[in-house]
């Protein structure tokens, strides 16, 4: 059926289990929706909608949905002041869920804010995102693949499609295999702290894939860059594309995460640090990898 409401999203002192509505209090969540659907359903955004703390795209264990989020002129955006803001696509375990994501084209207020927040793709289930006009900044953090047999996809294509984010960790679970982010079609990544592909801040993946390709531009602002930090087995590919001012080095650790792949195509360019005071690190594997770098 369809939802509408003339105001923000949200309830005050809501039941749990309301949806919409919050998940404890109105005192600290207090504008949350939920969308459970196992199906194939539109959610049309008619309204800038801000202050939001939860966002969950979330349908149950063992089933599948497709969702298409259309912003029209319209935004949202999370409440600025709190890191426990959370964007979750694909929560429940054995599950799937894709969302597609896009704004009116030329329209650069058609986006997502999570402000200082997190967005999940593949929670506890396989999750998608796919940006194909928009723009989506990110203050606080993006994980792809957050639990043992999670599996998260992000694809970032066209060139209206813009992803703003701090630090991005891509299969940063041991027991989390297949992560992949794909950015296409003339479409913007930049990062403002430090990507990750195949490990975090507290434990490594293996089998993680980041595609730069078709005269896509990714910046990276700050380091150091990983491809497998904590790996043994690694290639960085740049393949008809530019590898800018990168380091190559590395640093023991335990050799956990194997198989992680950033692959630059097609005219897509990494950019490590031009233009500002330095490049920064860029490190592949730990202090004894087997390193495969493949020029163009």
């Amino acid at each position: 059926g369809n939802w509408s409401n003339g105001g923000n999203w949200g309830t005050t002192n809501g039941i749990v289990g309301d949806y919409p509505g919050n998940i404890a209090d109105g005192a600290t969540y207090n504008a949350s929706a939920y969308f459970t659907n196992a199906a194939t359903y539109n959610v049309v955004v008619d309204v800038f909608t801000d202050n939001l703390t939860n966002l969950f795209f979330s349908n149950s264990q063992g089933t599948a949905a497709t969702v298409t989020l259309d912003l029209d002129n319209n935004g949202l955006a999370f409440a600025s002041s709190t890191t426990a803001n959370t964007w979750v696509i694909g929560d429940g375990s054995n599950s799937t869920t894709t969302v597609y994501m896009a704004g009116t084209p030329g329209n650069v207020g058609a986006g997502v804010n999570l402000g200082l927040g997190q967005i999940v793709i593949g929670r506890s289930g396989n999750g998608t995102l796919i940006v194909t006009n928009g723009i989506v900044t990110i203050v606080g953090s993006s994980v792809l693949g957050n639990n043992a047999g999670a599996q998260g996809t992000l694809i970032v294509s066209g060139p209206g499609a813009f992803w703003n984010d701090h630090t991005t960790t891509v299969g940063g679970d041991s027991n989390s295999f297949g992560n992949m982010i794909i950015v296409s079609n003339s479409a913007s990544m930049v990062f403002s702290s430090t990507p990750r592909v195949g490990s975090s801040s507290g434990g490594a993946g293996s089998s993680n894939n980041y595609f730069i390709i078709d005269h896509a531009y990714v910046n990276c602002l700050a380091g150091p860059g990983s491809l497998g930090d904590r790996a043994s087995t690694n290639t960085l590919i740049a393949n008809g594309g530019n590898v800018t001012n990168g380091y190559l080095g590395g640093y023991a650790t335990t050799p956990i995460a194997i198989n992680n792949y950033i692959i630059i195509k097609n005219g897509g360019v990494w950019d490590n640090g031009t233009g500002s005071a330095h490049p920064h690190s860029f490190v592949i594997g730990d202090a004894n990898p087997v390193i495969s770098l493949i020029p163009s």
